[in-house]
């Protein structure tokens, strides 16, 4: 081997295994099962003369039979691996091929060499930072993960936090380029080894260098979150970060006091900022971080009378598509047999600054027409006469409103000004809470200070009973929420499906995990300071259910792209006629001796195989025993999708309930078939 050259990282490929490369470690982490804790593998980040670094891997087996140890800074000689394609998603360097070390690989650690940098960094301004934040769907991840510099600000010393995976230490601080701004959250050990770097001795302003960081988005603020890969560097000695001080420097920033107290109070939030069109069209960029804007008009007239509502997705309420008779949503990627009916329409708008075109949305016109689309084409129908002037344009021409106004990438890049109208908010109230705050105020992250009087924002908070809107008009959003266990006690009222609450004092979370009940991203979390109140005059106000159904025709797609012990993201409610019940069985499973039925669901075209389990049995009583004049159609709801033997059907989860014959268009339609 004497006298060999060394391979460079960007020569490799996949024909041969007999490489040798010398290469600077630079980063260095195992990686655990989430579910048992033990390691999965150990992964390092190799650096060579030629500038280049790659991804290696290691089984835990392949690593105890190489035997070494190894550091992060020094120089290794690395023989005998393999090469492979990189594969999933955040990926920790953006390489194409990564390493696989052998049983065989040969390890060793050799002198400094000055030709190979100690560090390397694929930096993403923060700029284009958001742009991703808003381009990434929920639950998405980018391909790699990112390299950030910025500077940091109210470093928060470790704290402990009570979470549900029990007490952890957490460190929080605002990572910066002197105009945007993003949240850092750091957890357990990692917290703690960052907390023990960052000393009052650094240099002011701290630069911090933020390797294989992952982007999340949390109460509508955005976020830098750590991965196992990531590490934090402070005041690094290399030419970006000097270069990164000057730059603040010469734009005159000053760091802002450190707030070194361990507080868990959330960095300052921006404030819901009022102003106008002329400013919106003639300043448009400066609005890039406050995408919710306050404006006050008066609606002149409707400028597309022919256009005035869309068919909606029932789950993320975008426009679907009709094909072949079902509604297709390019956004959820799923079809469905039916869509909702939302308003949607373009009024000329007149601030005194200026005359523009702004949409209404549904939310803004049903509070304030007091009706729905489908009340109106229900009317139209019965009655000729009925014309969408007479519904619900006479209620809305001539009328002055304090709207809400969500501002959209063209809109801030001058490339529209058409503006959505998402709400509106009661002008006396709010008059007083507005704070004319300058784009230089404002961070990338919106909310609403809960101690501030904006009480006229129903959007932002949960309405008492004599404001609340639901009053007046039909809503249609639903959401999962629980309560935990201590609390449950507290609440000391009794809880029933069907009658109405209100809700105070909740927290609010993202929903996680798969299966899902209903396909809101976000949750809600009864706790000890939960009031629940029931309202029975309120009985009728909003609809008495809704349900996101799946056609049977579109399970069997769903169901084999899952991997085999893979559950899919949302459970899901399906309907149809009950046909070939079989009798009740008690059966050995996995889980022990469940008991079972099982049965056929028929929509009118497609049929599957259903399954209740234990207690769900009982649901089907009132079938079985045939006491329905007509023909019994039910909806089952949150139910599971899965091949058992090769054979796709569907299993009741804990969340699954049957409702037989209801008063819902999903059962008309099957039975007008």
């Amino acid at each position: 081997m004497q006298g060999r050259m060394f391979d460079h990282i960007q020569s490799l490929e996949k024909s041969r295994t007999n490489w040798r490369i010398k290469a600077r470690l630079t980063r260095f982490w195992p990686t655990f099962s989430p579910e048992t804790s033990t390691i999965k593998g150990y992964n390092l980040i190799l650096l060579d003369d030629d500038n280049t670094h790659v991804h290696a891997y290691a089984y835990p087996d392949n690593w105890r039979a190489i035997g070494k140890e190894v550091a992060e800074g020094k120089i290794y000689t690395v023989e005998n691996f393999q090469v492979r394609d990189t594969i999933g998603k955040l990926r920790p360097v953006s390489t194409k091929l990564c390493i696989r070390l052998l049983s065989s690989t040969i390890i060793e650690c050799v002198e400094d060499d000055a030709l190979i940098p100690n560090h390397k960094f694929e930096f993403m301004d923060m700029g284009d930072l958001l742009e991703e934040c808003n381009r990434l769907t929920e639950n998405q991840n980018p391909e790699f993960a990112y390299d950030v510099i910025g500077v940091v600000e109210h470093f928060k010393h470790v704290t402990r936090k009570q979470t549900r995976y029990g007490e952890r230490d957490q460190t929080r601080f605002m990572f910066s380029d002197g105009r945007l701004k993003f949240s850092v959250t750091l957890w357990g050990d990692f917290a703690s080894s960052v907390n023990q770097t960052y000393t009052a001795e650094l240099q002011k302003p701290v630069i911090g260098i933020l390797t294989s960081a992952k982007l999340s988005t949390f109460r509508q603020e955005n976020q830098i979150g750590a991965l196992p890969s990531t590490k934090i560097y402070f005041n690094l000695d290399i030419d970006p970060v000097t270069e990164f001080r000057e730059r603040l420097i010469e734009e005159g920033y000053k760091s802002p006091p450190d707030t070194d107290e361990s507080s868990s109070e959330p960095a300052p939030r921006a404030v819901i900022e009022r102003t106008s069109f002329k400013e919106l069209i003639e300043n448009s960029l400066s609005f890039v971080l406050k995408r919710t804007v306050v404006v006050k008009f008066v609606i002149n007239k409707i400028e597309e009378e022919d256009s005035w509502w869309f068919n909606s997705c029932v789950s993320c309420h975008s426009e679907v598509e009709k094909v072949d008779k079902k509604f297709k949503c390019a956004e959820c990627k799923r079809n469905f047999g039916y869509c909702e009916k939302r308003f949607r329409i373009v009024v000329l708008a007149d601030d005194t600054t200026l005359v523009t075109n702004v949409i209404l949305l549904d939310r803004v016109v049903k509070r304030m027409g007091a009706t729905t689309v489908a009340n109106i084409l229900n009317l139209m129908k019965k009655d000729s006469s009925v014309t969408a002037e007479s519904a619900v344009f006479k209620s809305i021409v001539g009328k002055e409103v304090t709207a809400l106004l969500q501002l959209s990438d063209a809109n801030v890049n001058g490339d529209s000004n058409l503006y959505n109208v998402v709400d509106l908010c009661d002008s006396s109230m709010f008059e007083t809470a507005i704070i004319q705050s300058t784009p230089a105020q404002a961070t990338n992250s919106f909310s609403v200070d809960v101690d501030s009087p904006i009480v006229g924002i129903e959007l932002f908070q949960t309405p008492g009973s004599s404001e609340s809107v639901a009053k007046k008009i039909k809503m249609d959003f639903h959401v999962h929420g629980f309560v935990i266990p201590e609390a449950l006690d507290d609440l000391n009222i009794p809880i029933y499906e069907g009658s109405m609450y209100i809700v105070e004092n909740f927290v609010t979370r993202r929903a996680m995990g798969t299966l899902r009940p209903v396909t809101s991203d976000m949750c809600i979390i009864l706790n000890e300071t939960s009031i629940v109140t029931n309202i029975p005059l309120e009985i009728g106000r909003f609809p008495r259910y809704k349900f996101e159904i799946t056609q049977l025709g579109d399970i069997y797609s769903i169901a084999r792209n899952l991997a085999p012990d893979e559950e899919p993201l949302y459970a899901l409610d399906i309907v149809g006629i009950i046909i070939d019940v079989g009798d009740t069985a008690i059966e050995a499973t996995t889980s022990g001796m469940r008991q079972s039925v099982r049965f056929n669901l028929y929509d009118g075209r497609n049929t599957i195989r259903v399954v209740l389990l234990d207690e769900k049995v009982s649901l089907l009583g009132h079938i079985l025993d045939g006491d329905y004049q007509l023909e019994p159609i039910v909806i089952l709801t949150s139910m599971r999708p899965h091949f058992r033997n090769g054979v796709l059907q569907v299993s009741s989860t804990e969340a699954t309930k049957v409702y037989v014959n209801i008063y819902y268009h999903a059962v008309w339609q099957i039975r007008r078939r």
